[in-house]
């Protein structure tokens, strides 16, 4: 069975939705090299990494608990990095009509 005849909704919403596109086999998602969900238009998810089984039509080694040791590792190692990113500094708070030095 192919990943395009999935049941599974959240996967069948994320490949009708282009979100996300099987592999060209068939057996799970396109991802790449980092584990990056590719969506439709050929860009990846910065947000997005896949794990396991689902990267089997890109990444044969999917299964085995080694190979998804390396995979979380590398899924950790990229998802650190974006939060090491810095945030937008947030608003001062408003403090009209607050009593002075309670605010």
């Amino acid at each position: 069975m192919s990943v395009r005849d999935t049941v599974d909704p959240m996967i069948g919403s994320m490949l009708r939705s282009g979100a996300a596109v099987a592999d060209p086999v068939g057996l799970g998602l396109r991802t790449d090299e980092a584990g990056r969900l590719v969506r439709s238009a050929g860009d990846v998810d910065e947000r997005m990494h896949l794990v396991g089984a689902l990267r089997r039509g890109d990444l044969w080694e999917s299964t085995a608990v080694p190979e998804l040791r390396v995979q979380a590792e590398a899924v950790a190692r990229a998802l650190s990095g974006l939060a090491r990113t810095p945030a937008r500094p947030a608003e001062a708070p408003h403090s009209e009509g607050v009593p002075e030095g309670c605010g």
